[in-house]
């Protein structure tokens, strides 16, 4: 959220250009809809122009975290122009003869290539914190949907520690502010 009182001189194009849509709530606060396909760098970049303070920046959907049991599991096809043979009752059956435990647990991929340094390196190179990463964690979106936090449950567990982790690091940051 900006205060919209140290940006009357910017102009609402500007904004649109260089940072986000804005999204008025009322006349006194600004809220930012992240503008598709833009990096944070000219955000950033843009906050640091007019003055304003990064508290610090997030890397959001950084790789997939799904628990193994979640996992839609696929066979190529001996035919080449077949579809893929779905065998995940196959795959969870071994699993749960053969190895009960892997149920339990919770795979993480890389989605985005972030072999550039990614959110961290822009940090480096702009002299802002680095808050941490947030997964996408299709259990969270269940839980954001449903109007509920994702604190307390179980389901949720990758994500809650996620935020919790950026939650402190933004109050140790700022603690002396």
């Amino acid at each position: 959220m900006f205060n919209t009182g140290p940006l009357k001189q910017i102009s609402r194009l500007y904004l649109r250009q260089r940072v986000c849509l804005p999204r008025y709530k009322s006349r006194s606060s600004l809220y930012c809809q992240r503008k598709p396909r833009t990096r944070g760098t000219p955000k950033v970049s843009f906050c640091q122009e007019v003055g304003i303070k990064v508290l610090g920046v997030v890397e959001n959907m950084s790789g997939l975290s799904q628990p193994v049991s979640d996992f839609k599991y696929l066979k190529r096809a001996k035919n080449g122009g077949k579809e893929p043979e779905d065998v995940t009752e196959r795959v969870l059956a071994v699993l749960r003869e053969k190895a009960p435990k892997l149920l339990g647990l919770v795979a993480f991929t890389e989605v985005f290539d972030s072999s550039g340094g990614g959110a961290a390196r822009m940090c480096v190179e702009k002299g802002v914190p680095f808050l941490g990463k947030v997964p996408l964690d299709p259990q969270l979106c269940k839980t954001a949907e449903e109007g509920k936090s994702c604190f307390g449950r179980d389901e949720c567990w990758i994500s809650a520690s996620a935020f919790s982790a950026l939650i402190n690091k933004l109050l140790k940051n700022n603690a002396m502010a």
